[in-house]
């Protein structure tokens, strides 16, 4: 009899609260009092598969906090801020027993603090037939662009880090999270949330994302997953002086903050993983 091997894993990725000495201003972090609208975009799905089920999913969502700006223009005008949204979803599961939960929502009409502008949640349970060569091959990944120009020497104040002589700096960040599987039994649950965009310049930019899979307890002496998960996050954010260009070619970096990470599983596993980044002074 070969003993089963398995590994359970509990990961804080990042929890980043304005890093001391690498801090953003709320007021330049963010589109705020932007021309955003109340654009809604909402769907669900519940679907239950014996055999082969498909899904697909993209989108892009582009802000400018300039009412008369161009998202083509460069470079930013004095204290305009953007935000970029992208998201993609690509399931597949064949041979085998599918159950799957997604509700999804992108609203431009969320600008109070505390709400969020970007929600995915996925409850995916999936089981092969024993009998063939099933698998259900998950794959999602949300992004997150910001940038902003420097703003004007009279704004709100701001910490050390995030100033120029002559005023606030510029920034330009990056953060993306997402998760992929490719198994034969698995219970997962999935979640992004995400804020970009507000009516309140103190309401922080923040992107969070949590990956939970375990098994069905189909084996009386486990209930864990079969296959392999791979979960990863991307951060990378600079601060630049009181001049910016979104096509730079030699800016004057003042900050400079770089995270990545990533978690593989293979064989029989459980694996936890949470990750929020969240841009407040």
């Amino acid at each position: 009899m070969i003993k089963k091997m398995y590994i359970v894993l509990n990961i804080l990725m990042i929890n980043m609260l304005c890093l001391t000495g690498f801090a953003y201003a709320d007021q330049s972090v963010r589109p705020s009092q932007a021309n955003y609208g109340d654009n809604l975009v909402k769907s669900t799905v519940d679907a239950f598969c014996i055999g082969t089920s498909t899904t697909k999913h993209e989108t892009q969502w582009q802000q400018t906090s300039n009412p008369n700006g161009s998202l083509n223009s460069n470079p930013l005008k004095e204290g305009e801020s953007r935000t970029d949204y992208t998201y993609r979803e690509m399931t597949l599961a064949y041979e085998g027993t599918l159950n799957y939960i997604k509700d999804y929502s992108m609203n431009g009409g969320n600008v109070a603090a505390g709400l969020d502008n970007l929600n995915i949640n996925h409850l995916i349970d999936f089981e092969a037939d024993p009998t063939k060569t099933g698998l259900l091959h998950f794959e999602e990944q949300a992004t997150m662009f910001v940038a902003g120009a420097a703003g004007d020497p009279a704004s709100s104040p701001m910490c050390t880090f995030a100033r120029s002589q002559t005023g606030p700096g510029a920034y330009k960040g990056t953060i993306t999270v997402g998760s992929q599987m490719d198994v034969r039994e698995v219970s997962a649950r999935m979640g992004i949330g995400s804020a970009g965009i507000s009516n309140n310049s103190d309401a922080p930019v923040n992107l969070r994302y949590t990956f939970d899979a375990t098994g069905l307890a189909t084996d009386p002496d486990d209930d864990l997953a079969v296959g392999s998960a791979r979960v990863y996050s991307n951060l990378d954010m600079h601060i630049y002086d009181d001049t910016y260009d979104l096509n730079y070619t030699k800016p004057n970096i003042t900050g400079h903050f770089q995270d990545r990470q990533e978690q593989t599983v293979r064989g029989l596993f459980d694996l936890s993983t949470t990750f929020e980044y969240d841009a407040n002074t």
